[in-house]
């Protein structure tokens, strides 16, 4: 779903609400002195000029390009994965082998909000929580955008959110698996401005534990906050 263009609807009311007022003006203007016509004229110019630069300026700001969210599958949690789904999270993992808990996010580096956002709001929890089992929840970043996310490009990009964060750069094959036995969805939509692709995605983070389960899902937008609460309520 793109959002970055005016709805045709409004296009159509403002041209029929121009013509109107032509024609109303020049009706009353025609009865006027040649000089009076003339003013006239410049001040209907004038002032459908500016009507214009505000409409566009207006819609614009009201229509930003954004990343379409896919809807959530409703699923019942704890939510079993499969053995292979546990060997990849733990080949993510291996620095941490000790691990209990992790979040898992599928997003890719271009993503131009969404991503970024989440990421930011998973960072400051861990900055800012009092709570040390929080502190050290590891994230795994798993790209939807496997030809263009390699993993230099993933390290440097993780870099900028904190430590303990890793990633999983799969094949196409197996992170279409992978992402749909978590429910989530995703899907090249069109190419930008500058010849990249701009990638539909699920944006909730999953909750998992080191048996395989998929403990609960963090709806979008993410809030350290109540992620915060959900951990303190039922991990601790």
């Amino acid at each position: 779903m793109d959002c970055s263009s005016t709805s045709p609807w409004g296009w159509v009311l403002f041209s029929g609400g121009i013509l109107i007022f032509l024609s109303a003006y020049f009706i009353w203007a025609w009865g006027l002195p040649k000089y009076k016509k003339i003013l006239a004229i410049i001040a209907a110019v004038i002032t459908l000029s500016a009507l214009g630069y505000q409409w566009v300026k207006t819609t614009s700001a009201l229509d930003p390009v954004i990343t379409f969210i896919w809807p959530e599958p409703q699923i019942n949690y704890p939510h079993q994965l499969s053995p292979s789904d546990l060997l990849l999270i733990n080949q993510a993992l291996a620095p941490t082998p000790l691990w209990s808990k992790a979040f898992i996010y599928f997003g890719y580096t271009f993503c131009p909000d969404v991503c970024p956002t989440t990421l930011t709001e998973l960072s400051k929890l861990r900055t800012n929580t009092k709570h040390s089992f929080i502190k050290e929840i590891p994230f795994i970043f798993v790209t939807v955008d496997p030809e263009r996310d390699k993993p230099e490009r993933l390290k440097e990009y993780l870099s900028f959110f904190g430590s303990n964060i890793y990633f999983l750069a799969l094949s196409a094959t197996e992170v279409k698996e992978l992402s749909s036995h978590f429910g989530a969805k995703y899907k090249i939509q069109k190419t930008d401005d500058l010849g990249n692709n701009l990638i539909d995605h699920s944006a909730d983070v999953y909750l998992v534990n080191n048996l395989g389960q998929v403990l609960t899902q963090f709806e979008h937008p993410i809030n350290q906050n109540s992620v915060e609460s959900f951990l303190l309520n039922h991990l601790n």
